[in-house]
């Protein structure tokens, strides 16, 4: 344990350019926003889309805990590759048609990764589902193809596990990566003022990571997001 301790890296980030009111201001759900930015940053740092964790409550069916919601979409796919390399902020300025399409793009990516929690959270999800047959699988050796098959392998492999950990007081909770090469995403939304905070983990000794240009580009993508949805400038 005390080396697993050692070995995971963190960065805190106290983002302070908006934050709940402003998203829901915009008519989005803000814990959508902020999965759609993690997407986001992560394409910025690695050149590639990943698949990812978000913890879903299904408490309200008996017996019911978590599902998850699978964030990763084509919308958001649709989105990093349109806005691709540029420096976002000064094309909006400078082109109001790139302007018009990122705000498209980014209001459709939204409103997908908040239907995804929609359904996950009314009992919709695939996950418990496709892990219980699995188990069942596995357990009575029926060998089903599906189970053995890479895609089924790759789409559990989650480089990003997230989560939003909603507490009221200033204290800093956080977890690991799920898997070698990959990132803890834990964030906050404060329930009032302009206060988001996020804590992103890694593992020092992977080659693949890199916890700091992440953090630099979620940074910019939170910045990139909120001019698309304004007109005036960030202070």
């Amino acid at each position: 344990m005390r080396n697993i301790i050692k070995n995971t890296e963190l960065q805190i980030i106290r983002y302070s350019c908006y934050g709940k009111e402003f998203i829901k201001s915009s008519k989005l759900s803000p814990d959508a926003f902020i999965q759609v930015a993690l997407h986001v940053a992560y394409y910025n740092t690695h050149g590639t889309m990943c698949h990812s964790y978000e913890s879903g409550s299904t408490r309200r069916f008996f017996l019911g805990r978590v599902d998850n919601i699978r964030s990763v979409s084509m919308a958001i796919y649709n989105l990093v590759q349109f806005i691709g390399d540029n420096d976002v902020i000064s094309r909006c300025k400078s082109d109001s048609k790139f302007k018009n399409k990122s705000q498209c793009l980014l209001r459709d990516a939204v409103m997908v990764t908040s239907e995804n929690s929609y359904q996950v959270n009314n009992g919709h999800g695939i996950d418990l589902h496709l892990q219980s047959l699995k188990c069942i699988s596995d357990e009575q050796s029926l060998n089903i193809p599906m189970f053995e098959d890479d895609v089924f392998t790759d789409s559990n492999y989650f480089l990003m596990s997230t989560s939003q950990v909603s507490i009221k007081h200033p204290m800093i909770m956080y977890y690991g990566p799920v898997v070698p090469d990959g990132y803890g995403c834990s964030y906050n939304i404060s329930p009032c003022g302009n206060q988001i905070t996020f804590v992103v983990t890694s593992f020092r000794n992977s080659s693949k990571t890199d916890i700091e240009k992440y953090r630099r580009n979620l940074i910019e993508v939170m910045n990139n997001m909120k001019f698309c949805l304004q007109s005036e400038e960030i202070n």
